[in-house]
């Protein structure tokens, strides 16, 4: 958007729209001496010998043309405009689309690494608790043998802090409730 010497705010201004033959839109502006703008495109722009025909459009006031311009810049993207222009985002390259596979591939590898971790670390928790069982179970047996079970029965024994947890836990509670 280049303005003209001595237009003001009020001038009446023109909108031109500059094609090529094919349609191709090449360039849109304003200007209150629209016979001079064009000369000064004529002199100084090298896409100047593609222009095949030109439209224009009057509005009262520059103000209104300028409205229009930026508007028409940004919905019809014009070749060579640059105040105005909406960057039109392009494909990927092929460099650009194979780092993104590859951090693509790479954080998909390292969340497959965390869920193995995930499935051993259980694992081992319920070898563990297996292990412990089975511990249990053997403790339980040789408790049980010794006739310890009724020691536990009596109630001040049983709400004993140092008891309570071992009184709770499963195997024991299946052990007593086995006798």
């Amino acid at each position: 958007m280049e303005e003209d010497k001595g237009e003001g705010p009020g001038t009446p201004t023109t909108l031109y729209r500059m094609y090529d033959d094919a349609g191709t839109l090449l360039y849109v502006g304003i200007s209150g001496t629209t016979a001079t703008r064009l000369s000064q495109h004529r002199a100084g722009k090298d896409w100047w010998h593609r222009v095949s025909f030109i439209r224009c459009e009057h509005f009262a006031t520059r103000s209104d043309a300028a409205k229009a311009e930026l508007r028409a810049i940004a919905a019809e993207q014009p070749e060579f405009n640059k105040t105005g222009a909406v960057a039109v985002p392009h494909p990927p390259t092929a460099e650009q689309y194979a780092a993104v596979l590859a951090r693509y591939e790479e954080a998909r590898r390292e969340q497959e690494r965390l869920e193995e971790l995930k499935r051993q670390a259980q694992a081992r928790r319920e070898a563990e608790e297996a292990a412990l069982r089975v511990e249990y179970a053997a403790f339980v047996h040789d408790w049980v043998a010794a006739g310890m079970p009724e020691f536990f029965r009596n109630e001040q024994m049983r709400d004993n802090p140092i008891f309570k947890g071992f009184l709770d836990h499963p195997v024991v509670l299946a052990v007593l409730a086995g006798q």
